[in-house]
């Protein structure tokens, strides 16, 4: 069978033959990936949420109910995870403030957004969901930089490489 990416839609139709059609297929041994499905004409669709190897056996049952077994195996790899660039809008010292990152993608939602280096102004926060939060209580340029995850199972790693994001706070004394 092809390999597939966590997080990518597969879809893989399994054939029969030396019987009297038409053929029902079940998974006879072994297991699939979570979020795939064989579906009883033999088409294997769905999209995996764990990488690694996966085997299992294909049962096909003919009109004539004979049947026969063949083994698969099915590789999942490891998504690659993307954090897209955003512009932030400037922050006022003192005042409330909110931003929302661009939202991650490849691999399987839903995504986790974590502090990774660098500075933010005292008072706003990243939130787990991509969110920038609070109220800054410092003027000046800020850079940081954020990574994020998905919740792909199996062996990782299933993050982002770090993206680098710059905020300014306006009012008040600037930092020298």
């Amino acid at each position: 069978l092809p390999g597939v990416t966590a997080g990518e839609g597969y879809d893989q139709i399994l054939f029969a033959s030396g019987g009297t059609a038409p053929y029902t297929f079940v998974i006879s041994s072994g297991s699939l990936p979570p979020g795939m499905d064989l579906l009883p004409q033999g088409r294997l669709i769905g999209t995996p949420r764990q990488t690694g190897f996966f085997s299992f056996a294909v049962q096909a049952t003919d009109a004539n109910s004979v049947a026969g077994d063949r083994p698969y195996t099915l590789t999942v790899a490891t998504p690659t995870i993307v954090l897209p660039a955003t512009t932030l809008t400037d922050g006022t010292n003192g005042a409330s403030y909110f931003a929302t990152l661009n939202g991650a993608s490849g691999g399987n939602a839903p995504y986790s957004y974590y502090f990774y280096g660098g500075a933010l102004p005292t008072g706003l926060f990243l939130n787990g969901n991509g969110t920038l939060t609070g109220t800054p209580s410092e003027s000046g340029d800020f850079s940081f930089s954020v990574i994020a995850t998905d919740s792909t199972s199996g062996t990782g790693p299933f993050y982002s490489t770090p993206r680098i994001y710059n905020l300014r706070v306006i009012g008040g004394a600037r930092p020298q």
